[in-house]
Protein backbone atom coordinates (compact mmCIF):
# COMPACT_ATOMS: atom_id res chain seq x y z
CA UNK A 1 0.00 0.00 0.00
CA UNK A 2 1.63 3.32 -0.90
CA UNK A 3 0.56 6.56 0.81
CA UNK A 4 0.36 8.75 -1.95
CA UNK A 5 1.21 13.07 -1.50
CA UNK A 6 -2.18 13.98 -0.63
CA UNK A 7 -3.13 11.69 1.24
CA UNK A 8 0.08 12.11 3.13
CA UNK A 9 -0.31 15.73 3.59
CA UNK A 10 -3.96 15.04 4.91
CA UNK A 11 -2.43 13.14 7.51
CA UNK A 12 0.06 15.59 8.20
CA UNK A 13 -2.56 17.77 9.51
CA UNK A 14 -4.63 15.51 11.21
CA UNK A 15 -1.77 14.86 12.77
CA UNK A 16 -0.76 18.17 13.81
CA UNK A 17 -4.48 19.34 14.87
CA UNK A 18 -4.32 16.33 16.91
CA UNK A 19 -1.29 17.41 18.81
CA UNK A 20 -2.06 20.77 19.06
CA UNK A 21 -5.70 20.03 20.49
CA UNK A 22 -4.35 17.66 23.07
CA UNK A 23 -1.34 20.44 24.23
CA UNK A 24 -4.30 22.85 24.64
CA UNK A 25 -6.15 20.36 26.97
CA UNK A 26 -3.36 19.72 28.78
CA UNK A 27 -2.85 23.89 29.23
CA UNK A 28 -6.24 24.35 30.33
CA UNK A 29 -6.35 21.47 32.90
CA UNK A 30 -2.92 22.84 34.27
CA UNK A 31 -4.65 26.17 34.78
CA UNK A 32 -7.83 24.73 36.12
CA UNK A 33 -5.17 23.03 38.83
CA UNK A 34 -2.80 25.80 39.59
CA UNK A 35 -5.49 28.39 39.51
CA UNK A 36 -4.60 32.07 41.68
CA UNK A 37 -5.51 31.95 45.15
CA UNK A 38 -8.29 33.93 45.98
CA UNK A 39 -7.25 37.00 48.21
CA UNK A 40 -10.38 36.63 50.61
CA UNK A 41 -12.03 32.88 51.93
CA UNK A 42 -15.31 34.21 51.21
CA UNK A 43 -14.51 34.66 47.67
CA UNK A 44 -13.57 30.54 47.61
CA UNK A 45 -15.79 28.13 46.56
CA UNK A 46 -16.34 25.62 49.22
CA UNK A 47 -17.56 21.79 48.14
CA UNK A 48 -19.81 20.27 50.89
CA UNK A 49 -20.11 16.86 50.64
CA UNK A 50 -22.29 15.95 53.43
CA UNK A 51 -21.32 12.25 53.58
CA UNK A 52 -17.48 12.95 55.17
CA UNK A 53 -16.74 14.85 58.48
CA UNK A 54 -13.63 16.47 57.38
CA UNK A 55 -15.67 18.40 54.29
CA UNK A 56 -18.50 19.14 57.06
CA UNK A 57 -15.55 20.57 59.06
CA UNK A 58 -13.82 22.37 56.50
CA UNK A 59 -17.36 23.99 54.90
CA UNK A 60 -18.32 25.27 58.68
CA UNK A 61 -14.61 26.64 59.61
CA UNK A 62 -14.91 28.78 56.12
CA UNK A 63 -18.71 29.89 56.86
CA UNK A 64 -17.04 31.09 60.51
CA UNK A 65 -14.26 33.02 58.84
CA UNK A 66 -16.30 34.42 56.22
CA UNK A 67 -15.07 38.24 56.49
CA UNK A 68 -11.42 39.35 56.18
CA UNK A 69 -9.71 40.30 59.15
CA UNK A 70 -7.61 43.11 59.37
CA UNK A 71 -5.30 41.43 61.95
CA UNK A 72 -3.74 39.24 58.82
CA UNK A 73 -2.78 42.05 57.13
CA UNK A 74 -1.47 44.88 60.01
CA UNK A 75 1.75 44.07 62.00
CA UNK A 76 3.33 45.67 64.91
CA UNK A 77 0.24 45.96 66.37
CA UNK A 78 0.02 46.11 70.52
CA UNK A 79 -1.66 43.85 72.74
CA UNK A 80 -4.30 46.33 73.58
CA UNK A 81 -4.81 47.19 69.78
CA UNK A 82 -5.58 43.22 68.78
CA UNK A 83 -7.86 42.98 71.66
CA UNK A 84 -9.90 45.92 70.59
CA UNK A 85 -9.67 45.24 66.58
CA UNK A 86 -10.68 41.09 67.71
CA UNK A 87 -13.62 42.97 69.39
CA UNK A 88 -14.96 45.11 66.74
CA UNK A 89 -14.64 42.42 63.94
CA UNK A 90 -16.61 40.42 66.07
CA UNK A 91 -19.47 42.36 66.54
CA UNK A 92 -19.25 43.54 62.63
CA UNK A 93 -19.05 39.45 61.78
CA UNK A 94 -22.39 38.89 63.43
CA UNK A 95 -23.80 41.87 61.97
CA UNK A 96 -22.93 41.53 58.65
CA UNK A 97 -23.77 37.34 59.15
CA UNK A 98 -27.37 38.52 60.53
CA UNK A 99 -27.81 40.91 57.53
CA UNK A 100 -26.37 38.03 55.29
CA UNK A 101 -28.90 35.58 56.41
CA UNK A 102 -31.82 38.51 55.94
CA UNK A 103 -30.57 39.14 52.24
CA UNK A 104 -30.87 35.41 51.59
CA UNK A 105 -34.29 35.54 52.55
CA UNK A 106 -35.03 37.58 50.34
CA UNK A 107 -33.57 36.69 47.54
CA UNK A 108 -35.33 33.39 48.12
CA UNK A 109 -38.82 35.10 48.54
CA UNK A 110 -37.93 37.40 45.50
CA UNK A 111 -36.74 33.72 43.26
CA UNK A 112 -40.53 32.19 44.02
CA UNK A 113 -42.24 34.99 43.56
CA UNK A 114 -40.66 35.27 40.04
CA UNK A 115 -41.21 31.79 39.98
CA UNK A 116 -44.98 32.11 40.08
CA UNK A 117 -47.68 31.92 37.84
CA UNK A 118 -49.29 34.79 39.56
CA UNK A 119 -46.72 37.85 39.41
CA UNK A 120 -47.36 40.09 42.15
CA UNK A 121 -44.59 43.07 40.37
CA UNK A 122 -45.82 45.36 43.37
CA UNK A 123 -44.54 42.55 46.14
CA UNK A 124 -41.55 41.94 44.05
CA UNK A 125 -40.68 45.59 44.29
CA UNK A 126 -40.86 45.95 47.81
CA UNK A 127 -38.63 42.72 48.31
CA UNK A 128 -36.11 44.45 45.89
CA UNK A 129 -36.00 47.56 47.66
CA UNK A 130 -35.41 45.87 51.52
CA UNK A 131 -32.53 43.79 49.30
CA UNK A 132 -31.68 47.27 48.71
CA UNK A 133 -31.86 48.72 52.20
CA UNK A 134 -29.82 45.43 53.50
CA UNK A 135 -27.00 45.77 51.36
CA UNK A 136 -26.52 49.32 52.40
CA UNK A 137 -26.94 48.36 55.70
CA UNK A 138 -24.10 45.90 55.10
CA UNK A 139 -21.94 48.41 53.28
CA UNK A 140 -22.49 51.10 56.47
CA UNK A 141 -21.86 48.23 58.80
CA UNK A 142 -18.10 47.82 57.17
CA UNK A 143 -17.52 51.14 56.63
CA UNK A 144 -18.39 51.81 60.46
CA UNK A 145 -15.64 49.15 62.04
CA UNK A 146 -13.08 50.58 59.21
CA UNK A 147 -13.70 53.64 61.13
CA UNK A 148 -13.11 52.39 64.56
CA UNK A 149 -10.76 50.04 63.73
CA UNK A 150 -8.39 53.12 62.00
CA UNK A 151 -9.06 55.29 64.91
CA UNK A 152 -7.06 52.73 66.96
CA UNK A 153 -3.81 52.41 64.79
CA UNK A 154 -1.14 54.95 64.68
CA UNK A 155 0.38 57.23 61.73
CA UNK A 156 2.38 54.05 60.59
CA UNK A 157 -0.75 51.49 60.82
CA UNK A 158 -3.16 53.75 59.52
CA UNK A 159 -1.14 54.13 56.12
CA UNK A 160 -0.60 50.46 55.67
CA UNK A 161 -4.46 50.02 57.12
CA UNK A 162 -5.53 52.49 54.24
CA UNK A 163 -3.71 51.05 51.30
CA UNK A 164 -5.05 47.53 52.06
CA UNK A 165 -8.47 47.87 49.69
Amino acid sequence: MEVTGKKFSTMKKIFTLLVCFLLMINIEAGRAQNGKPLALPSQQPVLIDDTHPESQRLAKENRDRQYASVLSVLSNLSEKQKKSIIRIEAKRDKKLKQTDELIALKMERLTALNASDLKDVKLMDITTNEISKLAIEKQKTEASAMKKIRSLLTKKQRIIFDNIK
